[in-house]
């Protein structure tokens, strides 16, 4: 399995966001699903952000794991939409987990 570095992990986002095929590039988990639930995260929004959108930030969390922020659905002003990311190749996105956090974090602001 390739070790993707910040660099590679976002250009196969990049890839995703701008492939018109992209149930075949992204695999919903059962984890992401009942995470969302529990947190009452709307998953609809969850994918649309994150296979449309820009991210407002992307960080490598461990080997071949990222976290992509996105602005929150119900208090952008406030928080960010956290989505856990995992690149099992090139064309394959996993979707671990999600959950909201200030923004300020983000930012660095204490």
């Amino acid at each position: 399995m390739t070790n993707y570095s910040f660099r590679e992990g976002d250009k196969v986002l990049q890839k995703l966001i701008q492939s018109k095929n992209k149930e075949k590039k992204y695999v919903r988990t059962k984890h992401i699903e009942n995470q969302a639930k529990k947190r009452k995260i709307n998953i609809d929004y969850l994918e649309k952000m994150l296979l449309t959108k820009e991210p407002l930030g992307v960080l490598s969390s461990r080997k071949n794991r990222f976290k992509i922020f996105f602005p929150s659905e119900t208090n952008g002003d406030k928080n960010d939409l956290i989505i856990i990311i995992a690149i099992e190749s090139d064309e394959t996105i996993i979707g671990v987990t999600a959950y909201e956090d200030s923004k300020t974090k983000r930012e660095g602001i204490k």
